[in-house]
């Protein structure tokens, strides 16, 4: 019936909204992730230096 397609349909859009979520989360870990392996790389590179 109407009220429970309404419903599903409803579902479907917040599950939608929470993908996107998701992916902006995973987009901005990964962004984090890579900027600590550079800062760490560099940080490396100057302990070389010193040495």
């Amino acid at each position: 019936d109407l009220e429970e397609l309404k419903e599903q349909f409803e579902k479907l859009k917040r599950n939608g909204t929470n993908q996107n979520v998701n992916e902006e989360a995973n987009e901005r870990l990964k962004n984090i992730t890579m900027e600590a392996e550079t800062l760490a790389k560099n940080v490396e590179d100057k302990m070389k230096k010193i040495e």
